[in-house]
């Protein structure tokens, strides 16, 4: 028994020498009596800026530098699940993952986001809480208010980004402008918004001319040059705000009504420390700490849920309802 028991560990231990250990790996060594139980914390957060190889494989590549952190904080193994984003909700109510790091798109898509208790929020690297999408427009163009969007061409971030898509069609309904009133695309469904992959080629696409308007995170917008000579690099004397979005965070710690109370600090006070106690596992996640949550940062998530229904009643079979999902 001790043989075959000593074969196990060493099994685990390399399937988990590259990264965070699985879950189902955790529990196993949990039942053998080789390990604690493990902290499941459940990831649902969108695709981070940079993307590798090993992050294409394993899409929780970037999470794992954070959840190793933890581990050694509070003494005991945290390990993500392998949950789809539409049953991140379900497990934390059940206990089967006792916290869940979501983007503000997954906060807004859950039937009860306000009866699970926010530990805390992302802060991006110039330590913000939220930031919006800015509305851009080409330098000389005539268009001066968000009105006057009406019949024109306007770019869109990734279908279902939480800046450049959803809160942007936000702020496009607040000025009066549906969907409907835009110029529309043929491809790849006759009536689609204009996506694009990043936020470079939307800002080509509006500087160029072949869009009117184009929605871009304030993040980037402060990547670029005021002036570049090149017209492959976006620059900011090309382009003038017209509005900004709501502003929203990159993620959010949720704590599953199971988790002991315990713990649960034990984790806020890490997450609250982590730009001191880890910096370095911070930065896969392009974010500079974590701060205590706030009640309008919150709301703002909340407000994306009626966009998200609207896209998914109104979208033909397989197309806008697989993008809001």
């Amino acid at each position: 028994m001790r043989k075959h028991l000593t074969l196990l560990a060493l099994l685990c231990g390399g399937l988990g020498s590259t990264g965070c250990q699985s879950t189902p790996v955790q529990q196993t060594l949990h039942l053998f009596g080789l390990a604690r139980k493990p902290l499941v914390v459940a990831l649902a957060a969108d695709k981070p800026r940079q993307t590798t190889l090993t992050s294409l494989i394993n899409p929780f590549e970037p999470c794992e530098p954070l959840l190793k952190a933890m581990s050694r904080r509070i003494d005991r193994p945290a390990t993500w699940d392998l949950a789809f984003a539409f049953q991140v909700e379900g497990h934390l109510k059940l206990g089967l993952a006792q916290l869940a790091l979501v983007s503000p798109k997954h906060y807004a898509e859950f039937e009860n986001a306000q009866g699970f208790d926010v530990l805390a929020i992302s802060r991006d690297e110039q330590g913000r809480l939220a930031r919006p999408a800015l509305l851009v427009v080409r330098k000389q163009s005539p268009i001066r208010r968000v009105e006057d969007l009406a019949h024109k061409v306007v770019a869109f971030g990734p279908p279902g980004d939480p800046r450049t898509h959803l809160a942007a069609l936000l702020l496009l309904e607040a000025h009066g402008l549906t969907k409907g009133d835009l110029a529309l695309e043929p491809l790849p469904v006759p009536g689609s918004l204009k996506h694009f992959t990043n936020m470079r080629a939307v800002a080509q696409s509006v500087i160029r001319g072949s869009s009117d308007a184009g929605f871009v995170d304030l993040r980037e917008w402060e990547t670029w040059p005021e002036h570049a000579e090149s017209t492959h690099q976006p620059s900011r004397d090309r382009l003038r705000v017209l509005a900004e979005t709501i502003r929203l965070p990159d993620y959010l710690v949720l704590r599953s009504p199971k988790l002991d109370d315990a713990t649960t600090q034990q984790v806020r006070d890490f997450l609250l420390q982590a730009d001191r106690l880890a910096p370095d596992a911070l930065r896969s996640l392009d974010v500079a700490g974590f701060a205590p949550p706030r009640d309008d940062v919150l709301a703002a998530c909340r407000r994306l849920r009626r966009v998200l229904r609207e896209l998914t009643s109104r979208a033909p079979a397989g197309s806008l309802a697989r993008a809001a999902r």
